[in-house]
């Protein structure tokens, strides 16, 4: 999804080009499946909510009553997926569980957020060592060959 880059970038400008790609790709569905996206209601408190990204992505989009995903209920889950990007960066200006892995120190605030979301996708102290020393040697080695 061509959101995606923006949003995982850590600055606000790039977060505005993403959600406004995002909401171009919510209209598009709208009226070629002459739908309304259900999370258009609640996109003001999606772009509020900085926990609302670990809640919802590791569920899966919605099925209908036969347990298909047509392509409006995926891309309308999605699109809400791609804005709850916005509010971790609104919030510390970075994505904290990148802090490990990049070498950064993390701020008591950052600290409790990791807490509160389990340290969700934050790399472990091995991973993060080892991505750190490949960085300083300018080098790449596969996470599988550890």
């Amino acid at each position: 999804m061509w959101a995606a880059p923006f949003l995982h970038a850590e600055d606000l400008g790039s977060q505005e080009i993403g959600l406004e790609l995002s909401n171009d790709l919510r209209q598009a569905v709208e009226e070629y499946m002459g739908t309304k996206d259900p999370h258009r209601e609640s996109r003001d408190t999606t772009l509020k909510d900085d926990l609302l990204f670990i809640r919802e992505v590791v569920k899966s989009p919605p099925k209908d009553d036969e347990g298909a995903i047509s392509m409006a209920a995926w891309t309308y889950w999605w699109c809400m997926i791609l804005d709850a990007h916005w509010p971790i960066i609104a919030r510390f200006g970075r994505y904290p569980y990148r802090n490990a892995a990049f070498g950064r120190p993390s701020t008591k605030e950052e600290e409790k957020w990791l807490d509160d979301i389990n340290h969700f996708s934050e790399a472990s102290p091995e991973i993060a060592k080892r991505i750190q020393e490949d960085v300083e040697k300018s080098w790449w080695t596969p996470l599988e060959e550890s």
